[in-house]
């Protein structure tokens, strides 16, 4: 069961380092802008967070020749020929049900907005009390290992991944929708690109949101005042208070990854929604 050969890739000697405590994946609104997680933060490139202001509620429609980098925001034209609206879902249970389906001139792209801790994996500060956590019945079930700063210094945190999860994303993605990731914590883009790899997720910088692009905001302000998400984007997070009021939203639990719901799956033509 176990698999921590992930660890023999990540540059580090594990023997200096130093257990610390796990900070909490909430809110984050005391810290310094520029001094985040003990690091200096690095602001976002400009033409990223510019892209998603100047979001349009026009795009044209989906042709072969249309790219499918996972590097661009969906709401943005691409073109600047003539246009239609999308049909984009009206709530979250359509937006999941639309998900088990590629992307098409009926069906438009769509953005997953994926948090990391108690929704991706968990993760522990000693390898203990990831094996007394395996013990347990829920969704998280493969071991692994994951670095993260932590006041100046490089961790090692002991994970539980939902391997079915990243999977069902990974499929997700090979329909020709996209992920970002929105975490309130530190976890640094090539640490969590490695891992989500090792089960087909493949991850673009430009759509990495962590701690330094939150500060003084919290997720759902982030989600609504910075991202401008639409009905186009669904948020799933553990945590019923990061719910925004401009994206779809979807609860996940120990127990429960709504994206890979089977109901969700089924086959056939859609209808119009």
């Amino acid at each position: 069961m176990a698999n921590l050969s992930v660890i023999a890739s990540l540059p580090l000697n594990t023997s200096q380092l130093q257990a610390k405590e796990l900070e909490d994946d909430g809110y984050h609104t005391g810290e310094d802008a520029h001094t985040l997680c003990g690091f200096e933060a690095k602001a976002k490139p400009e033409t990223i967070l510019n892209d998603w202001h100047q979001a349009e509620e026009t795009q044209p429609l989906p042709t072969k020749a249309a790219s499918k980098g996972y590097g661009t925001v969906p709401s943005i034209s691409e073109s600047k020929q003539a246009s239609v609206k999308p049909h984009y879902p009206r709530n979250s249970e359509r937006w999941l049900r639309r998900a088990h389906h590629s992307v098409s001139p009926q069906n438009p792209a769509l953005t997953l907005l994926l948090d990391l801790d108690e929704t991706s994996f968990v993760a522990f500060e000693f390898q203990y009390q990831l094996k007394a956590f395996l013990a347990k019945n829920t969704r998280f079930t493969e071991e692994s290992a994951i670095t993260c700063p932590h006041k100046g210094e490089t961790v090692l945190f002991f994970i539980a991944v939902d391997a079915k999860a990243l999977r069902a994303v990974s499929k997700f993605q090979q329909r020709g929708h996209k992920v970002a990731i929105v975490t309130a914590g530190c976890y640094l883009f090539d640490a969590v690109a490695n891992l989500f790899s090792s089960y087909g997720v493949t991850l673009s910088e430009d759509l990495y949101f962590n701690r330094s692009h939150l500060p003084h905001l919290n997720k759902a302000k982030f989600i609504n005042e910075k991202l401008m998400a639409k009905n186009d984007c669904l948020l799933i997070d553990d945590l019923e208070e990061n719910r925004p009021q401009k994206a779809f939203f979807s609860l996940a639990d120990q127990h429960h990854f709504p994206l890979h719901r089977k109901h969700f799956a089924a086959k056939g033509k859609m209808t119009a929604e």
